[in-house]
Protein backbone atom coordinates (compact mmCIF):
# COMPACT_ATOMS: atom_id res chain seq x y z
CA UNK A 1 0.00 0.00 0.00
CA UNK A 2 1.48 3.35 -1.06
CA UNK A 3 1.53 6.61 0.88
CA UNK A 4 -1.51 8.03 -0.92
CA UNK A 5 -3.65 5.03 0.06
CA UNK A 6 -2.54 5.37 3.69
CA UNK A 7 -3.32 9.10 3.69
CA UNK A 8 -6.72 8.40 2.10
CA UNK A 9 -7.59 5.93 4.87
CA UNK A 10 -6.40 8.39 7.51
CA UNK A 11 -8.59 11.17 6.08
CA UNK A 12 -11.61 8.86 5.89
CA UNK A 13 -11.20 7.78 9.52
CA UNK A 14 -10.58 11.40 10.58
CA UNK A 15 -13.80 12.50 8.85
CA UNK A 16 -15.67 9.68 10.59
CA UNK A 17 -14.28 10.81 13.93
CA UNK A 18 -15.26 14.41 13.21
CA UNK A 19 -18.83 13.31 12.42
CA UNK A 20 -19.09 11.45 15.72
CA UNK A 21 -18.01 14.56 17.63
CA UNK A 22 -20.93 16.58 16.25
CA UNK A 23 -23.51 13.91 17.12
CA UNK A 24 -24.97 16.00 20.03
CA UNK A 25 -25.58 18.86 17.61
CA UNK A 26 -27.24 16.54 15.10
CA UNK A 27 -29.63 15.31 17.82
CA UNK A 28 -30.79 18.91 18.31
CA UNK A 29 -31.15 20.01 14.67
CA UNK A 30 -31.64 16.61 13.04
CA UNK A 31 -35.29 17.24 12.14
CA UNK A 32 -34.39 20.23 9.97
CA UNK A 33 -34.67 19.29 6.35
CA UNK A 34 -36.23 19.75 2.94
CA UNK A 35 -38.82 17.85 0.95
CA UNK A 36 -37.51 16.18 -2.20
CA UNK A 37 -40.17 14.72 -4.49
CA UNK A 38 -42.50 14.14 -1.55
CA UNK A 39 -39.83 12.63 0.68
CA UNK A 40 -38.45 14.51 3.66
CA UNK A 41 -34.66 14.66 3.63
CA UNK A 42 -33.43 15.79 7.03
CA UNK A 43 -30.07 16.71 8.48
CA UNK A 44 -30.19 13.48 10.49
CA UNK A 45 -30.69 11.40 7.35
CA UNK A 46 -27.74 13.08 5.58
CA UNK A 47 -25.66 12.56 8.72
CA UNK A 48 -26.38 8.83 8.89
CA UNK A 49 -25.88 8.42 5.16
CA UNK A 50 -22.44 10.01 5.47
CA UNK A 51 -21.58 7.78 8.42
CA UNK A 52 -22.72 4.72 6.51
CA UNK A 53 -20.82 5.61 3.32
CA UNK A 54 -17.62 6.43 5.18
CA UNK A 55 -17.87 3.37 7.41
CA UNK A 56 -18.33 1.00 4.45
CA UNK A 57 -15.59 2.87 2.58
CA UNK A 58 -13.17 2.26 5.47
CA UNK A 59 -14.17 -1.41 5.41
CA UNK A 60 -13.33 -1.70 1.70
CA UNK A 61 -10.03 0.11 2.22
CA UNK A 62 -9.26 -2.28 5.09
CA UNK A 63 -9.92 -5.29 2.86
CA UNK A 64 -7.53 -3.77 0.32
CA UNK A 65 -4.99 -3.13 3.07
CA UNK A 66 -4.75 -6.77 4.17
CA UNK A 67 -4.67 -8.06 0.60
CA UNK A 68 -1.29 -8.77 -0.97
CA UNK A 69 -2.61 -7.73 -4.38
CA UNK A 70 -4.72 -4.80 -5.46
CA UNK A 71 -8.39 -5.74 -5.72
CA UNK A 72 -9.71 -3.39 -8.37
CA UNK A 73 -13.44 -3.45 -7.56
CA UNK A 74 -12.92 -3.22 -3.82
CA UNK A 75 -10.75 -0.14 -4.30
CA UNK A 76 -13.26 1.39 -6.74
CA UNK A 77 -16.16 0.77 -4.35
CA UNK A 78 -14.30 2.48 -1.51
CA UNK A 79 -13.52 5.50 -3.69
CA UNK A 80 -17.13 5.79 -4.92
CA UNK A 81 -18.55 5.72 -1.39
CA UNK A 82 -15.98 8.26 -0.24
CA UNK A 83 -16.98 10.55 -3.12
CA UNK A 84 -20.68 10.11 -2.27
CA UNK A 85 -20.06 10.99 1.38
CA UNK A 86 -18.23 14.18 0.41
CA UNK A 87 -20.93 15.28 -2.04
CA UNK A 88 -23.91 14.83 0.29
CA UNK A 89 -23.50 18.02 2.44
CA UNK A 90 -23.09 20.58 -0.42
CA UNK A 91 -25.95 19.05 -2.45
CA UNK A 92 -28.28 19.00 0.58
CA UNK A 93 -27.30 22.52 1.67
CA UNK A 94 -27.88 23.93 -1.82
CA UNK A 95 -31.36 22.41 -1.99
CA UNK A 96 -32.26 23.48 1.55
CA UNK A 97 -31.26 27.11 0.97
CA UNK A 98 -33.06 27.24 -2.37
CA UNK A 99 -36.31 25.89 -0.90
CA UNK A 100 -36.13 28.20 2.11
CA UNK A 101 -35.60 31.11 -0.26
CA UNK A 102 -38.79 30.19 -2.11
CA UNK A 103 -40.69 29.88 1.17
CA UNK A 104 -39.63 33.41 2.12
CA UNK A 105 -41.22 34.72 -1.07
CA UNK A 106 -44.47 33.31 0.28
CA UNK A 107 -46.13 32.15 -2.93
CA UNK A 108 -47.49 28.63 -2.72
CA UNK A 109 -47.90 28.38 -6.49
CA UNK A 110 -44.23 29.13 -6.97
CA UNK A 111 -43.28 26.53 -4.37
CA UNK A 112 -45.44 23.90 -6.04
CA UNK A 113 -43.83 24.54 -9.42
CA UNK A 114 -40.19 24.97 -8.39
CA UNK A 115 -39.82 22.37 -5.63
CA UNK A 116 -39.79 19.35 -7.98
CA UNK A 117 -37.46 21.18 -10.34
CA UNK A 118 -35.07 22.05 -7.52
CA UNK A 119 -35.17 18.45 -6.33
CA UNK A 120 -34.08 17.27 -9.77
CA UNK A 121 -31.35 19.91 -9.88
CA UNK A 122 -30.16 18.82 -6.42
CA UNK A 123 -29.99 15.22 -7.65
CA UNK A 124 -27.98 16.27 -10.69
CA UNK A 125 -25.66 18.36 -8.49
CA UNK A 126 -25.21 15.43 -6.12
CA UNK A 127 -24.35 13.07 -8.99
CA UNK A 128 -21.96 15.60 -10.51
CA UNK A 129 -20.13 16.22 -7.22
CA UNK A 130 -19.91 12.51 -6.43
CA UNK A 131 -18.43 11.79 -9.88
CA UNK A 132 -16.08 14.76 -9.56
CA UNK A 133 -14.79 13.74 -6.14
CA UNK A 134 -14.41 10.12 -7.20
CA UNK A 135 -12.60 11.16 -10.40
CA UNK A 136 -10.22 13.37 -8.42
CA UNK A 137 -9.45 10.51 -6.02
CA UNK A 138 -8.82 8.17 -8.96
CA UNK A 139 -6.49 10.68 -10.64
CA UNK A 140 -4.52 11.24 -7.44
CA UNK A 141 -4.27 7.48 -6.90
CA UNK A 142 -2.95 6.92 -10.41
CA UNK A 143 -0.37 9.68 -10.01
CA UNK A 144 0.71 8.16 -6.70
CA UNK A 145 0.87 4.68 -8.22
CA UNK A 146 2.89 6.03 -11.15
CA UNK A 147 5.41 7.59 -8.78
CA UNK A 148 5.64 4.30 -6.91
CA UNK A 149 6.27 2.39 -10.14
CA UNK A 150 8.92 4.95 -11.13
CA UNK A 151 10.78 4.44 -7.87
CA UNK A 152 10.47 0.66 -8.22
CA UNK A 153 11.80 0.83 -11.77
CA UNK A 154 14.89 2.74 -10.66
CA UNK A 155 15.42 0.25 -7.82
CA UNK A 156 15.19 -2.74 -10.16
CA UNK A 157 17.54 -1.16 -12.69
CA UNK A 158 20.11 -0.30 -10.03
CA UNK A 159 19.92 -3.87 -8.77
CA UNK A 160 20.30 -5.21 -12.33
CA UNK A 161 23.50 -3.22 -12.83
CA UNK A 162 24.88 -4.39 -9.51
CA UNK A 163 24.10 -8.02 -10.33
CA UNK A 164 25.79 -7.60 -13.71
CA UNK A 165 28.91 -6.15 -12.05
CA UNK A 166 28.92 -9.10 -9.62
CA UNK A 167 28.74 -11.60 -12.47
CA UNK A 168 25.14 -12.77 -11.95
CA UNK A 169 24.09 -12.25 -15.56
CA UNK A 170 20.90 -14.34 -15.42
CA UNK A 171 19.60 -12.47 -12.39
CA UNK A 172 20.57 -9.18 -14.02
CA UNK A 173 18.19 -9.92 -16.92
CA UNK A 174 15.36 -10.77 -14.53
CA UNK A 175 15.76 -7.48 -12.69
CA UNK A 176 16.00 -5.55 -15.98
CA UNK A 177 12.68 -6.99 -17.05
CA UNK A 178 11.12 -6.03 -13.71
CA UNK A 179 12.27 -2.46 -14.34
CA UNK A 180 10.62 -2.50 -17.78
CA UNK A 181 7.43 -3.95 -16.31
CA UNK A 182 7.28 -1.09 -13.77
CA UNK A 183 7.97 1.48 -16.49
CA UNK A 184 5.17 0.01 -18.63
CA UNK A 185 2.72 0.31 -15.72
CA UNK A 186 3.84 3.89 -15.14
CA UNK A 187 3.26 4.73 -18.81
CA UNK A 188 -0.26 3.28 -18.75
CA UNK A 189 -1.10 5.16 -15.55
CA UNK A 190 0.11 8.40 -17.12
CA UNK A 191 -2.34 7.75 -19.96
CA UNK A 192 -5.21 7.26 -17.48
CA UNK A 193 -5.34 3.52 -18.10
CA UNK A 194 -5.94 1.09 -15.24
CA UNK A 195 -3.15 -1.46 -14.90
CA UNK A 196 -3.65 -5.10 -14.05
CA UNK A 197 -1.31 -6.03 -11.16
CA UNK A 198 0.66 -9.18 -11.87
CA UNK A 199 -0.60 -9.46 -15.46
CA UNK A 200 2.21 -8.24 -17.67
CA UNK A 201 0.73 -9.56 -20.93
CA UNK A 202 -2.58 -7.78 -20.26
CA UNK A 203 -0.78 -4.48 -19.65
CA UNK A 204 1.44 -5.09 -22.67
CA UNK A 205 -1.61 -5.62 -24.91
CA UNK A 206 -3.22 -2.44 -23.57
CA UNK A 207 -0.09 -0.45 -24.48
CA UNK A 208 -0.09 -2.06 -27.90
CA UNK A 209 -3.76 -1.27 -28.54
CA UNK A 210 -3.34 2.34 -27.45
CA UNK A 211 -0.33 2.73 -29.77
CA UNK A 212 1.60 4.61 -27.11
CA UNK A 213 4.82 2.70 -27.87
CA UNK A 214 6.92 2.36 -30.99
CA UNK A 215 6.73 -0.94 -32.86
CA UNK A 216 10.46 -1.46 -32.28
CA UNK A 217 9.98 -1.04 -28.53
CA UNK A 218 7.10 -3.50 -28.52
CA UNK A 219 9.20 -6.07 -30.34
CA UNK A 220 12.18 -5.52 -28.02
CA UNK A 221 9.99 -5.86 -24.91
CA UNK A 222 8.39 -9.06 -26.23
CA UNK A 223 11.79 -10.57 -27.07
CA UNK A 224 13.13 -9.69 -23.64
CA UNK A 225 10.00 -11.21 -22.05
CA UNK A 226 10.55 -14.50 -23.88
CA UNK A 227 14.20 -14.58 -22.85
CA UNK A 228 13.23 -13.73 -19.26
CA UNK A 229 10.90 -16.74 -19.22
CA UNK A 230 13.66 -19.04 -20.47
CA UNK A 231 16.08 -17.71 -17.86
CA UNK A 232 13.49 -18.02 -15.08
CA UNK A 233 12.86 -21.66 -16.01
CA UNK A 234 16.60 -22.32 -16.39
CA UNK A 235 16.20 -23.21 -20.04
CA UNK A 236 19.14 -21.06 -21.08
CA UNK A 237 22.22 -19.36 -19.63
CA UNK A 238 23.29 -15.80 -20.36
CA UNK A 239 26.88 -14.93 -21.22
CA UNK A 240 28.48 -11.64 -20.19
CA UNK A 241 28.43 -10.10 -23.68
CA UNK A 242 24.78 -11.02 -24.19
CA UNK A 243 23.83 -9.70 -20.74
CA UNK A 244 25.62 -6.42 -21.46
CA UNK A 245 23.72 -6.01 -24.74
CA UNK A 246 20.40 -6.87 -23.10
CA UNK A 247 21.03 -4.45 -20.26
CA UNK A 248 21.75 -1.72 -22.79
CA UNK A 249 18.58 -2.59 -24.71
CA UNK A 250 16.64 -2.49 -21.46
CA UNK A 251 17.96 1.01 -20.76
CA UNK A 252 16.84 2.19 -24.19
CA UNK A 253 13.38 0.73 -23.69
CA UNK A 254 13.07 2.47 -20.32
CA UNK A 255 14.03 5.81 -21.85
CA UNK A 256 11.51 5.30 -24.64
CA UNK A 257 8.78 4.39 -22.16
CA UNK A 258 9.58 7.46 -20.09
CA UNK A 259 9.43 9.78 -23.12
CA UNK A 260 6.11 8.27 -24.26
CA UNK A 261 4.37 9.58 -21.13
CA UNK A 262 2.34 12.60 -22.23
CA UNK A 263 3.09 15.56 -19.91
CA UNK A 264 -0.32 17.05 -20.64
CA UNK A 265 -2.02 14.17 -18.82
CA UNK A 266 0.72 12.98 -16.50
CA UNK A 267 0.32 15.57 -13.79
CA UNK A 268 2.58 15.01 -10.81
CA UNK A 269 0.94 17.56 -8.54
CA UNK A 270 4.10 19.71 -8.66
CA UNK A 271 2.93 22.72 -10.68
CA UNK A 272 6.38 23.98 -11.67
CA UNK A 273 7.48 20.58 -13.00
CA UNK A 274 4.18 19.93 -14.80
CA UNK A 275 4.41 23.35 -16.47
CA UNK A 276 8.00 22.71 -17.61
CA UNK A 277 7.07 19.35 -19.11
CA UNK A 278 4.00 20.78 -20.84
CA UNK A 279 6.04 23.66 -22.29
CA UNK A 280 9.26 21.71 -22.74
CA UNK A 281 10.35 22.72 -26.26
CA UNK A 282 9.13 26.31 -25.99
CA UNK A 283 11.05 26.78 -22.74
CA UNK A 284 14.29 25.48 -24.29
CA UNK A 285 13.82 27.87 -27.23
CA UNK A 286 13.46 30.78 -24.79
CA UNK A 287 16.64 29.78 -22.94
CA UNK A 288 18.52 29.57 -26.24
CA UNK A 289 17.25 33.00 -27.27
CA UNK A 290 15.34 31.58 -30.23
CA UNK A 291 11.98 32.66 -28.84
CA UNK A 292 10.83 35.64 -26.78
CA UNK A 293 10.13 35.04 -23.13
CA UNK A 294 11.53 35.40 -19.62
CA UNK A 295 14.36 32.91 -18.95
CA UNK A 296 14.24 33.81 -15.27
CA UNK A 297 10.65 32.54 -14.98
CA UNK A 298 11.59 29.22 -16.59
CA UNK A 299 14.67 28.76 -14.42
CA UNK A 300 12.75 29.74 -11.30
CA UNK A 301 10.34 26.89 -12.05
CA UNK A 302 13.25 24.54 -12.74
CA UNK A 303 14.81 25.36 -9.36
CA UNK A 304 11.46 24.89 -7.61
CA UNK A 305 10.98 21.53 -9.36
CA UNK A 306 14.46 20.49 -8.27
CA UNK A 307 13.86 21.48 -4.65
CA UNK A 308 10.65 19.44 -4.59
CA UNK A 309 11.83 16.65 -6.86
CA UNK A 310 10.59 13.09 -6.63
CA UNK A 311 11.72 10.04 -8.57
CA UNK A 312 13.43 11.00 -11.85
CA UNK A 313 12.45 14.66 -11.85
CA UNK A 314 16.09 15.70 -11.37
CA UNK A 315 17.25 14.07 -14.59
CA UNK A 316 14.16 15.16 -16.54
CA UNK A 317 14.80 18.86 -15.88
CA UNK A 318 18.57 18.71 -16.42
CA UNK A 319 18.12 19.92 -20.02
CA UNK A 320 16.88 23.30 -18.77
CA UNK A 321 19.95 23.76 -16.60
CA UNK A 322 22.28 22.62 -19.39
CA UNK A 323 20.91 25.14 -21.90
CA UNK A 324 20.95 27.90 -19.28
CA UNK A 325 24.61 27.20 -18.46
CA UNK A 326 25.46 27.73 -22.12
CA UNK A 327 23.16 30.60 -23.11
CA UNK A 328 22.01 32.29 -19.86
CA UNK A 329 24.61 31.61 -17.14
CA UNK A 330 24.05 35.01 -15.53
CA UNK A 331 20.30 34.33 -15.12
CA UNK A 332 20.81 30.80 -13.83
CA UNK A 333 23.41 31.81 -11.25
CA UNK A 334 21.00 34.39 -9.84
CA UNK A 335 18.25 31.76 -9.58
CA UNK A 336 20.55 29.20 -7.93
CA UNK A 337 20.49 31.24 -4.74
CA UNK A 338 17.14 29.54 -4.06
CA UNK A 339 18.46 25.97 -4.42
CA UNK A 340 18.07 24.12 -1.13
CA UNK A 341 21.42 22.33 -1.38
CA UNK A 342 23.82 23.76 -3.98
CA UNK A 343 26.45 21.04 -3.54
CA UNK A 344 23.85 18.33 -4.10
CA UNK A 345 22.46 20.17 -7.14
CA UNK A 346 25.94 20.46 -8.64
CA UNK A 347 26.72 16.80 -8.00
CA UNK A 348 23.49 15.65 -9.64
CA UNK A 349 23.54 18.08 -12.56
CA UNK A 350 27.13 17.44 -13.59
CA UNK A 351 26.30 13.73 -13.64
CA UNK A 352 22.82 13.84 -15.20
CA UNK A 353 23.75 16.31 -17.92
CA UNK A 354 26.79 14.25 -18.91
CA UNK A 355 25.17 10.80 -18.83
CA UNK A 356 25.05 8.90 -22.13
CA UNK A 357 21.68 7.19 -21.61
CA UNK A 358 21.52 5.69 -25.10
CA UNK A 359 25.13 4.59 -25.37
CA UNK A 360 25.81 6.50 -28.61
CA UNK A 361 25.95 10.17 -27.59
CA UNK A 362 29.47 10.46 -26.20
CA UNK A 363 30.68 12.92 -28.84
CA UNK A 364 27.59 15.09 -28.41
CA UNK A 365 28.04 15.18 -24.63
CA UNK A 366 31.75 15.99 -24.94
CA UNK A 367 30.80 18.96 -27.09
CA UNK A 368 28.10 19.93 -24.59
CA UNK A 369 30.59 19.89 -21.71
CA UNK A 370 33.01 21.97 -23.77
CA UNK A 371 30.30 24.56 -24.47
CA UNK A 372 29.33 24.78 -20.78
CA UNK A 373 32.95 25.23 -19.72
CA UNK A 374 33.58 27.94 -22.35
CA UNK A 375 30.39 29.77 -21.38
CA UNK A 376 31.31 29.79 -17.69
CA UNK A 377 34.88 30.89 -18.38
CA UNK A 378 33.56 33.83 -20.41
CA UNK A 379 31.12 34.71 -17.64
CA UNK A 380 33.85 34.66 -14.99
CA UNK A 381 35.90 37.18 -16.97
CA UNK A 382 33.17 39.82 -16.82
CA UNK A 383 31.41 39.17 -13.50
CA UNK A 384 32.46 41.28 -10.50
CA UNK A 385 30.08 40.11 -7.76
CA UNK A 386 31.90 37.76 -5.35
CA UNK A 387 28.93 35.50 -4.59
CA UNK A 388 28.17 35.00 -8.27
CA UNK A 389 31.84 34.41 -9.01
CA UNK A 390 32.01 31.77 -6.32
CA UNK A 391 28.94 29.92 -7.63
CA UNK A 392 30.12 30.08 -11.24
CA UNK A 393 33.60 28.88 -10.29
CA UNK A 394 32.16 25.92 -8.36
CA UNK A 395 30.03 24.92 -11.34
CA UNK A 396 32.98 25.29 -13.70
CA UNK A 397 35.22 23.09 -11.56
CA UNK A 398 32.41 20.55 -11.21
CA UNK A 399 32.06 20.14 -14.98
CA UNK A 400 35.81 20.18 -15.57
CA UNK A 401 36.15 17.28 -13.13
CA UNK A 402 33.23 15.27 -14.54
CA UNK A 403 33.51 12.50 -17.09
CA UNK A 404 30.93 11.19 -19.52
CA UNK A 405 28.94 8.44 -17.80
CA UNK A 406 28.01 5.60 -20.13
CA UNK A 407 25.07 3.29 -19.66
CA UNK A 408 25.93 -0.33 -20.39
Amino acid sequence: MNDFAKIKIAFTVALLAALYTINPLILKIGVVGAEILGFNVSVKLIYYLMLGCLGISVYFYSVQFISEKKIKYVQEAGDILYGVALSLPPAFLSLFLALKGIDLIGKDELTTILSPLLSVIAGILFSFLAAKFKGKITTMRRVSDAKGEEILGHTYLTRAKQLFDDGYFDLSILETFKAIESALKRTLLFHDVEVEPGHFLTNFRKAKQLEILKSTDLEAIDQLRQLRNKVAHKETEIEESEARALLRDGEKILISLSSSSNPAVSQTGLLSFDWLMENYNESLFVLKGEKTGRPSDILHKAVDAWNNRDGAIGSEISSFFAEALIYKPEVLIDELKDVDDFDEWLDFMSRDILTDWRGNKEEVLLELRKSIIESLETYLKHEKNRKRLYIADQILEGFKGSEITKIY
